[in-house]
């Protein structure tokens, strides 16, 4: 079945943060009626174009999205849920 939105599958972040900080994040985006949502990407999208234009070395918007991610290597069913030890 087609997709009935025209805009493309978005991916999800997820991340742990201090309860106190997200809270006063929150509070902020409120009082200025802006998504936390949109706030974090305009950072994300900053922080990208600040690091890129301070070193060439660090890949494009646009090369990133055409790598493929890399693959999880193949475990057995046995290694699934074993501890490592150092």
């Amino acid at each position: 079945m087609p997709r009935a939105s025209s805009h493309p599958k978005l991916d999800s972040f997820n991340f742990r943060v201090n309860g106190e900080l997200k809270r006063a994040f929150l509070d902020v985006a409120a009082c200025e009626d802006r998504p936390a949502g949109s706030i974090l990407r305009e950072f994300m999208r900053s922080y990208v174009a600040e690091k890129q234009r301070s070193s060439s070395a660090l890949p494009t918007t646009a090369s990133l999205a055409r790598k493929k991610p890399a693959r999880k290597p193949d475990i057995s069913s046995a290694q699934r849920g074993r501890r490592h030890e150092p």
